[in-house]
C-alpha cells in the first residue's frame, strides 16, 4: 500500500519541500466548486466528500465513482467512518513524512516559505500559496489512503460489494 502511495505522493511534492517554518498548518475553505444539480442525491454525498477532505473541490477519483451512485454512497460512508480512525490518521502521517524525507533527497529540491517568497509576491498571493500548498500536503495522502481503501474495499468480495457491483452494474 505504502510504495505506491508514496510514489504518487512524492512526484506530486517533487518541486514543494515545504520547510520547517511553514506557518499555515491547516486550509479551511467552505467554498469549493458548485457541485451539479446533474449529481442529484449525490449532492450531499460530494459536499460531505469535499468537506471531510477540507477541499475546494472534490477529487475526480470520487466524481467518477458518481457513475455508480449506490457504490459511492455506501463506500462513502464507510470510508468517512474510517477517516476519523487514529490507524487512519497514523497512515496519512506516515505518508506525509516519507515524502517529506524522500523529497529533501531530489538533486533540485525547492523550499518554499515565506521568507523566499516575499521579495516576490504580495501578502495575499503569499497567504494563498501557502495555503494551497499546506492543503495539498494534507490532501493527497488522505486521497491515497481513500482509493486503497476502495480497492480493498472491492477486493474483500463482501456481500454488499457483490450486490453493489455484480447484480446492479452488471
Amino acid at each position: 500500500m505504502a510504495s505506491k502511495g508514496v510514489a504518487l505522493f512524492i512526484r506530486s511534492l517533487s518541486l514543494l519541500v515545504v520547510s520547517q517554518s511553514l506557518k499555515v498548518t491547516h486550509f479551511e475553505c467552505k467554498l469549493y466548486f458548485d457541485i451539479p444539480s446533474t449529481y442529484g442525491s449525490l449532492t450531499n454525498v460530494l459536499g460531505d466528500i469535499a468537506d471531510k477532505h477540507h477541499s475546494i473541490n472534490v477529487a475526480s477519483d470520487f466524481r467518477a465513482l458518481a457513475f455508480y451512485p449506490e457504490f459511492l454512497k455506501i463506500s462513502w460512508n464507510s470510508l468517512a467512518a474510517y477517516s476519523q480512525t487514529p490507524e487512519y490518521q497514523l497512515y496519512k502521517g506516515n505518508l506525509v513524512k516519507q515524502a517529506i524525507h524522500i523529497s529533501k533527497t531530489m538533486p533540485y529540491s525547492v523550499t518554499v516559505n515565506r521568507q523566499t517568497l516575499e521579495p516576490i509576491y504580495p501578502a495575499a498571493s503569499i497567504a494563498g500559496i501557502m495555503g494551497l500548498v499546506s492543503m495539498f500536503r494534507d490532501f493527497i495522502p488522505g486521497l491515497i489512503i481513500d482509493c486503497q481503501y476502495l480497492t480493498m474495499l472491492l477486493a474483500s468480495k463482501s456481500e454488499i460489494i457483490y450486490i453493489l457491483v455484480i447484480k446492479l452494474y452488471p
